[in-house]
């Protein structure tokens, strides 16, 4: 009587082994994809922070690099405002060639037989900007008692990132960028004058008679054509 031969359902030590690797293999994948990489923490100066924020700026490849020749413009100076704020300052700090401030030209008469151009700005902003000492003390009196405010990433939000140091302010040597609102501004100009005419004016009649008194006259009349302005008038870029 021959016996038949038994079937078994267990699996083979070796077959059992490769398919448990095949397992740990695509678990290990999944898990490197989901674990994101380690950057290093890089500690830098200030100076050396603002250089690598220049060199993340310019082109990376020798490809993308263009030789340019910017011609030079009328006007620019050393304290005139980055480009991106010129269209938010009130004052023009470029000068004629600017295309934001509406400047416009006509001919006025000088003297009895010459013109000459007279330009007028057209167009304001709605801030006064200032480049303010980055000294702590005069900083200090330029916040605290006039009453600026520093240009930051915070307000100017769509500002290039280039503008701004590590601090978060815009700098240029040792002078910070402070602007404050037109009304507030006009009115920190015309203090000093005010004050100056207020105390003449107290004084006018005081020693009036005396033969050594010398009477100011504060309203002088002008006449047609004449190209020097009243005492009273602002000299622009003293007025602060």
């Amino acid at each position: 009587m021959s016996a038949e031969p038994i079937k078994s359902n267990v699996t083979f030590p070796l077959k059992e082994k490769e398919s448990m690797e095949k397992v740990v293999a695509v678990q290990s994948q999944v898990l490197e994809s989901k674990v994101p990489e380690a950057k290093p923490l890089v500690i830098m100066t200030e100076h050396d922070a603002y250089i690598s924020e220049r060199m993340k700026d310019q082109p990376q490849t020798l490809a993308d690099i263009e030789v340019v020749t910017k011609e030079e413009i009328l006007g620019i100076h050393r304290l005139s405002l980055p480009d991106y704020f010129e269209q938010f300052s009130y004052d023009c700090t470029v000068g004629t060639s600017c295309t934001i401030h509406g400047w416009t030209v006509k001919k006025v008469q000088f003297g009895l037989d010459y013109e000459m151009d007279r330009w007028e700005q057209s167009k304001r902003g709605k801030y006064v900007f200032r480049w303010l000492n980055k000294n702590k003390r005069a900083l200090d009196a330029s916040i605290n008692i006039k009453g600026w405010y520093l240009v930051n990433r915070t307000v100017f939000s769509d500002a290039p990132k280039i503008l701004f140091s590590v601090s978060g302010a815009v700098e240029a040597g040792d002078s910070i960028l402070g602007f404050m609102p037109v009304s507030k501004a006009l009115k920190l100009r015309t203090k000093p004058s005010e004050e100056s005419i207020d105390r003449v004016s107290s004084e006018e009649t005081k020693h009036e008679g005396h033969p050594a008194f010398y009477k100011a006259k504060l309203s002088p009349e002008r006449v047609d054509g004449d190209d020097y302005a009243p005492p009273d008038a602002l000299q622009e870029g003293r007025n602060f």
